[in-house]
Parts: structure tokens; sequence; C-alpha cells
């Protein structure tokens, strides 16, 4: 498995199976998403990983707009939206490192990203559910 590169799942179309076998390996409260689409004859130059998502339990009491207010000075809110009591707010805190492998995705999710983004949502006081990191495709 430490071999398998990311675009060996892209080429046998199994994007879910590389979700599933990076999640296997997070511990709470963090997960993966791959936005990676295999569109053909488009040449993905590399796999980057700046974006993130943070979940909150909202309820009647909550704002999107107060929470928007608070993230929006440290990292740039690119979507906001409320489904099922859950509020999820995406944003993208820098250019974000790249990666190849699984082992390079927990290794950034872990060494580079998580801390940053943790202390931050910690000393902006917001208790999240959940902390969503994205890969994204490079064209």
């Amino acid at each position: 498995m430490k071999n398998v590169t990311i675009w060996d799942y892209v080429q046998s179309g199994k994007i879910q199976d590389l979700e599933n076998d990076v999640r296997n390996q997070l511990p709470q409260p963090f997960d993966f998403e791959a936005r990676i689409y295999n569109l053909p004859k488009i040449n993905v130059l590399a796999y980057f990983m700046p974006c993130f998502k943070v979940f909150y339990k909202f309820d009647e009491n909550s704002s999107l707009e107060n929470i928007i207010s608070l993230i929006s000075p440290e990292f740039e809110v690119v979507d906001a939206t409320v489904l099922n009591g859950e509020a999820c707010i995406e944003c993208i805190a820098h250019e974000g490192p790249y990666a190849e492998t699984i082992p390079q995705i927990l290794h950034n999710i872990e060494y580079y990203l998580s801390p940053y983004i943790l202390r931050t949502l910690v000393e902006l006081k917001l208790d999240f559910v959940r902390l969503q990191f994205l890969i994204d495709e490079m064209l």
C-alpha cells in the first residue's frame, strides 16, 4: 500500500477507496475528502491540500454569519452551508502542501495542516464537531 499513489487510485477509478483508506488511519474528529474528478483529456499536474471544512452543530440560536465573521480574518471562507442541524464552513488556509501518496496525505494532516488549523479554531473558541481535509487537483 505504501507505494500506491493517488494517481493509481484515480486510474483504477477507486477514488472512494482512497478516501476510505485515508479515513481509516485518521483520528477523530478528522475526516478526508478527495475532490478528484478524473476527467478525460485533462492533465493533472499535482494534488494539493489547501482546503478544509469545519463542521459545527447548528441550532436556532446559531448564526452562520457570526461563525463566518470569526473565521474569515484567519482563513478565506469559500462556502458556508447549513444542512440537517450542521453548519459546514469551507476554507482555504494557505497554498497547502503537495501529496502523492497516502503516507504523504497523513503526514500533511498531522504535521502541517491540523496543528495550525486546530490552534486557530481553539483561539477563536469555536467548538467544532468534525474537521475535514480536502485534496484537490491542480490542473
